[in-house]
């Protein structure tokens, strides 16, 4: 029997050879690694970090955007083709492009690179990194990458495609899900599981792009519609033609996908600071601890860093945000802003920890983590809490308390607690995140009782 051409074989194709253990040997055919460019205007690097290497890409002038870029590929960050495309993308949007490398199937399955994207993006939010931290606004972010699909009628019309012939996109679909699982399962049928409910609820909006000479353009379609019945805002960008992963060898066609994202990103309102007034607060992120993953963001009025190291230190506020334990998180647009505006106009200190949720973290995971928190501002040699911030005038406050808040006031009064009460009518709960009225009615009360 004669071995298998290269065209009916998708190992031979994509350059794999399965070996005995399960694993498999990678050598794609014409994919040279680069090497990052520091002296080109536009420049590359390679960073270690703490879930696996990545590769940013910087413009020389600051850009205003910051683009994650994911690819469901057998290949790397540093794949010539992929690097180029960044390179070209990060000078073009005039953005900063950070791609993260995630582990390969089948020797790390699904979800193993799924979590590795999530990594990455918690990665980034944290991370002190000079380029991120002086370039970026990561209250603008956009996700992209391309990937495979489900069986579909352009697949069988494609059968025979060159690029991504339908058989690659099932070897790679066998090597990558959980061993026994078929294409319905939840990573990579998204029908399956609450994936778009969860996307709808976060008001995202995306644009699903594709060729018509892709085999999987009639899965893109189907998943674009799918997307837009749960309420999702969807932007179409189909064209006439384009194969499989055009934009990465074609500079047409790259400038052609670069012009509909400029104008999806330009027309994508994102948050803007506080206009009112300018820059009377300045924040930062420190962890807290490295083990349980945990960090706290610090709001000092900047009269108090001006004034350097001030004989009259400040009250401190220990703010902990909502969500029933199980959501959201210190970076929370509608936390971060009330935060802000509480140590603007009550002139102290905020210290905004975060804590593990749940499930994967039960209580009292969450209260562990508040109470490591306020050890670690008592001994913390941060420069903020060390010269602004009185230790001897620590305020505890958070939101999303339940819905025993009377109840709990009168059993403290009980035990002897001096409890000051504050109760509105008609006011919903958490109306003081979104109204700011409601805010400066609350903060009035709280500086009541701070300076009291």
């Amino acid at each position: 029997m004669s071995e298998p051409s290269e065209a009916s074989d998708p190992c031979a194709l994509i350059g794999i050879v399965k070996n005995p253990d399960g694993t498999i040997t990678r050598d794609p055919p014409d994919s040279p690694a680069s090497q990052p460019n520091l002296t080109s205007p536009l420049q590359s690097y390679p960073k270690t970090s703490s879930y696996q290497t990545s590769r940013g890409c910087v413009s020389t002038s600051p850009p205003p955007h910051y683009v994650c870029l994911n690819k469901n590929s057998l290949s790397s960050v540093d794949f010539k083709l992929y690097d180029d495309f960044c390179n070209l993308m990060a000078r073009v949007l005039n953005v900063v492009v950070a791609s993260p490398s995630y582990r390969l199937a089948p020797e790390h399955r699904l979800p193993a690179a799924y979590h590795d994207g999530a990594d990455a993006l918690t990665f980034i939010r944290k991370s002190d990194d000079e380029w991120i931290k002086s370039h970026v606004y990561l209250f603008n972010v956009f996700l992209m990458g391309t990937g495979s699909g489900e069986r579909c009628e352009s697949k069988i019309r494609h059968e025979n495609d060159r690029v991504f012939p339908p058989a690659v996109g099932d070897l790679c679909w066998e090597l990558c899900l959980p061993v026994g699982e078929n294409r319905d399962h939840a990573y990579s049928n998204p029908t399956m599981g609450d994936g778009l409910e969860v996307l709808g609820a976060l008001k995202w909006k995306v644009m699903v792009c594709g060729g018509g000479g892709d085999p999987m353009i009639d899965r893109q379609r189907d998943v674009a519609k799918l997307m837009k019945e749960k309420g999702i805002h969807v932007v179409e960008c189909f064209t006439d033609g384009d194969v499989h992963g055009a934009e990465l060898g074609d500079p047409s066609k790259s400038q052609t996908l670069f012009a509909s994202i400029k104008s999806f990103i330009s027309s994508t309102p994102y948050p803007t600071p506080d206009p009112s007034p300018v820059n009377t607060v300045v924040s930062k992120d420190i962890t807290v601890s490295h083990s349980n993953s945990t960090w706290m963001r610090l709001y000092v009025p900047v009269t108090a860093l001006n004034d350097g190291v001030s004989s009259k230190k400040l009250p401190l506020v220990v703010y902990y945000h909502g969500g029933g334990f199980v959501i959201c998180s210190v970076d929370f647009k509608p936390f971060h802003d009330f935060c802000n505006r509480m140590a603007r106009e009550l002139n102290a200190v905020v210290a905004s920890p975060s804590y593990r949720l749940a499930p994967e973290h039960r209580l009292p995971a969450a209260y562990d983590d508040g109470v490591d928190a306020l050890r670690f501002i008592r001994t913390s040699d941060d420069e903020w809490i060390k010269s602004h911030a009185d230790l001897s005038n620590v305020f505890l406050m958070g939101t999303s308390a339940g819905d025993r808040q009377r109840d709990v006031a009168k059993l403290m009064k009980e035990k002897g607690v001096d409890v000051v009460e504050r109760f509105t009518d008609g006011v919903v709960h958490g109306a003081e995140l979104g109204d700011p009225t409601k805010s400066t009615t609350l903060f009035a009360s709280i500086r009541n009782l701070i300076y009291s």
